[in-house]
């Protein structure tokens, strides 16, 4: 979440990167220059407040851009929201609130560390999904190339997971790749080696993760 003093951006950071899904304008309804900062900054926490939440249990992790003029009127209570919440929400202060802070963070080295460590949670969550599915049930997971091709073929593939060494050297991976994007499907592919690496390995160097139940 971006927050300025006429809005604030709310974003999501996805498998295909940051994702700008709705602003609010922070709009005060009378004019005088006093009355109307402390409306601004009561609708700033109250927002704030309620989009935490929702979002505390569909994220794990939440990050607040505040800039500097928002942050010296709300200071207290963001320390005090973040106390609440301990260590699922960090505060970091940008020199434009809103859409604009949200894109000059993104472009600081501070997000790029996070980029990484959030990259790997987010492959173990997919990882961990594939492996819980294959158990629970099986005839809504695709392994190897030769059942992820069918299963692509068919538009079924949800979520296809690869390996960065498997996709350079198969051209029949690659038209996998095409099929499943052709019915709005996502690749994730998985670049650093880990436990996460060698479990796909072990399946062929692909799998994943069906719409719907079919026979391979």
């Amino acid at each position: 979440m971006s927050i300025g003093n006429q809005e604030i951006a709310v974003s999501e950071l996805t498998q295909a990167g940051i994702k700008i899904k709705y602003t609010i304008k922070v709009s005060p309804q009378k004019t005088e220059k006093e009355t109307k900062l402390s409306i601004i900054y009561a609708n700033i926490i109250k927002e704030l407040k309620n989009k935490l939440e929702v979002f505390k249990d569909k994220y794990s992790y939440i990050i607040i851009l505040v800039d500097p003029v928002v942050n010296a009127a709300i200071e207290k209570q963001l320390q005090q929201i973040q106390k609440e919440y301990s260590k699922r929400i960090s505060i970091y202060k940008v020199s434009e609130g809103g859409i604009a802070g949200i894109y000059e963070f993104t472009r600081s080295n501070r997000f790029k560390r996070i980029l990484s460590t959030t990259r790997l949670y987010l492959e173990e969550q997919i990882i961990e999904k594939i492996f819980t599915t294959l158990v629970n049930k099986p005839e809504k997971i695709a392994v190897g190339l030769t059942e992820v091709k069918q299963a692509a073929e068919l538009g079924a593939v949800d979520t296809l997971v690869v390996l960065k060494d498997t996709l350079i050297h198969t051209e029949e991976l690659k038209e996998i790749i095409r099929n499943v994007e052709k019915y709005s499907g996502r690749t994730v592919v998985l670049i650093a080696r880990g436990e996460g690496y060698e479990k796909i390995k072990a399946l062929g160097g692909a799998a994943a993760l069906l719409r719907y139940p079919i026979q391979l």
